[in-house]
């Protein structure tokens, strides 16, 4: 969410090791376009121990669409899609890719995940459910 609003990550370091370095431990750095609500959400969002951030709690996800941000959404007409979205891509086929940049299209494909069922950036043990192996296909 903070990417679709700033069009920047919350967090970017040099390397992989020190992005994960600053999720960790870096202030997270909030851009004064953001409006008083959106600053809020993206805070009660960032919160490193998931037991404090907005959703955990015996609310769950019905307090983050309690939340002020979200206040002019009726989630209801939400769920019966008749809202009208506010932007619909001319898109022709499920492939195309016309709104994406170039700079990631023109990219090679790789997974995120090793053979070993490892993150490729901290080599941390992932469960089974991020692991794709060649006979889930």
């Amino acid at each position: 969410m903070y990417e679709m609003l700033t069009g920047q990550l919350p967090f970017q370091g040099r390397d992989r090791k020190d992005t994960m370095t600053q999720i960790l431990k870096a202030k997270l750095g909030m851009p004064q376009f953001l409006s008083p609500e959106a600053q809020v959400l993206l805070r009660m969002l960032f919160k490193r121990n998931p037991a404090n951030r907005l959703g955990s709690g015996l609310g769950g996800v019905e307090d983050i669409k309690r939340h002020p941000f979200f206040s002019g959404i009726d989630w209801n007409k939400l769920l019966r899609k008749d809202i009208d979205p506010p932007f619909k891509p001319a898109a022709t086929r499920a492939e195309d890719a016309t709104y994406f940049d170039s700079k990631f299209t023109s990219r090679t494909q790789r997974d995120s995940v090793s053979s070993a069922g490892k993150c490729c950036c901290c080599s941390t043990a992932l469960p089974r459910i991020f692991i794709r192996r060649s006979t889930d296909r």
